[in-house]
């Protein structure tokens, strides 16, 4: 069973990694396999490190703060195998930070309809933002091809498609998913208003995207562009499956109705 759950959890990474283009970008960086290798199995060991934190968040309404240090030790313990040091770690992690105050939040009440869409998704997209830094800083060729700031409306697309994707899985866990949430707290009507108005927001600024910053700009801004669009399918569909129902399933509308 363990390596079933190991397996899973592999796929779900590389999953990840595939559609966030970090093969694509190795790709790019024309180096020998070897070192693609290494440094892909360091990613890998970041990102299962930072889901074993988000694994605890998701499974308990009671958070265990030894577990919960315990996770943040071998996350800067990973970033160590970048040639991270320990008081470098804090800043590479601010995002995470933030993200985990979100989801610790959702404790007291504090649902993600507090914020903007694009701060809440911002921080939400904490992950791939490191892990793609640190590919920026452990392959000078990659710097050349982009700009870590050209992946903004990317990161964001590809969070709200994350989100709607997911909305049923998640039913089953304690997860700061914005679409679930509005769904169960603000009913259909309003989630989807919400969230069309962000991808419209999302698409005009893709539209007026500079294409001329670098090697990868318009590479950048078709992908985005392409993700818009299949985001925008994605949650005309779920909105018309999500019924009262699966909204009673909720794990979180059952802990945050006591």
């Amino acid at each position: 069973m363990a390596d079933v759950v190991v397996s899973a959890l592999e796929q779900k990474i590389e999953d990840l990694f595939e559609y966030r283009r970090f093969p694509e970008i190795y790709q790019m960086a024309k180096i020998e396999g070897g070192q693609i290798k290494n440094l892909h199995n360091k990613l890998k060991s970041l990102q299962t490190s930072i889901y074993m934190l988000d694994k605890h968040l998701e499974e308990n309404w009671e958070l265990d703060e030894g577990v919960m240090r315990d996770c943040w030790e071998n996350i800067y313990t990973e970033l160590g195998n970048f040639g991270i040091l320990s008081d470098q770690a804090p800043e590479y992690c601010a995002h995470i930070k933030r993200y985990e105050k979100h989801e610790k939040q959702l404790r007291q009440n504090i649902l993600p309809f507090k914020y903007k869409m694009e701060y809440f998704y911002f921080y939400k997209s904490c992950d791939v933002k490191l892990q793609r830094r640190l590919i920026f800083e452990q392959l000078p060729q990659v710097k050349s091809l982009f700009r870590l700031s050209e992946w903004r409306w990317f990161d964001l697309i590809t969070e709200i498609n994350d989100d709607v994707e997911d909305v049923f899985e998640d039913l089953e866990t304690i997860n700061g998913n914005s679409f679930l949430i509005g769904l169960i707290f603000h009913g259909k009507k309003r989630t989807k208003a919400r969230f069309e108005e962000f991808i419209n927001t999302i698409e005009s600024a893709n539209e007026n995207f500079d294409l001329h910053k670098s090697r990868w700009s318009e590479r950048i801004y078709e992908m985005t562009k392409t993700n818009i669009a299949l985001t925008r399918d994605l949650l005309h569909q779920n909105l018309d499956t999500f019924g009262a129902k699966d909204a009673g399933k909720s794990l979180l509308f059952k802990y945050l109705k006591q």
